[in-house]
């Protein structure tokens, strides 16, 4: 969770939603007449160790059963990114990464080596492309084709 007082590079200030907390028996309370019966939660906090809060997530998860699953965060780019993903594949509840990156940076070797992990892991990619977009991630999707 950021510092009191920062701002958020893209949202501006959050102080508001830093506030809030939302737990697993809300949520159930709140859908439960929607017949929801698992969920994912896609990573949201930026935090200097991003398996902190898979770690966290999980350990709802061994609790209450929610989430089912886990969208965490990885530096794909990153020189640690095959031990950060180890450590993410600590949490049974992993299902894949989430780094939100320019698509020019689908082309950069360094980090396409860091997305290769994923397959050997069996985990998803998400990622936002926007139309605009949508040829760089098909170069990515054909290389890593299986």
């Amino acid at each position: 969770m950021a510092r009191p007082g920062t701002t958020h590079n893209i949202l501006g200030d959050i102080e508001g939603l830093k506030v809030t907390r939302y737990a697993v028996a809300e949520y159930q309370a709140d859908t439960r007449f929607h017949r929801v019966e698992k969920a994912i939660h896609v990573q949201v906090a930026s935090t200097s160790d991003p398996v902190a809060e898979t770690i966290w997530l999980q350990s709802l998860a061994d609790q209450n059963g929610f989430p089912h699953g886990i969208i965490a965060y990885c530096d794909l780019g990153s020189p640690d990114a095959t031990e950060t993903l180890d450590r993410q594949m600590n949490c049974s509840n992993v299902r894949g990464i989430r780094q939100n990156v320019s698509p020019d940076t689908f082309l950069d070797e360094n980090w396409q080596r860091g997305y290769a992990l994923l397959g050997e892991r069996q985990l998803v990619f998400c990622h936002q492309v926007g139309w605009e977009n949508a040829s760089k991630a098909a170069q990515l999707i054909r290389r890593f084709r299986t």
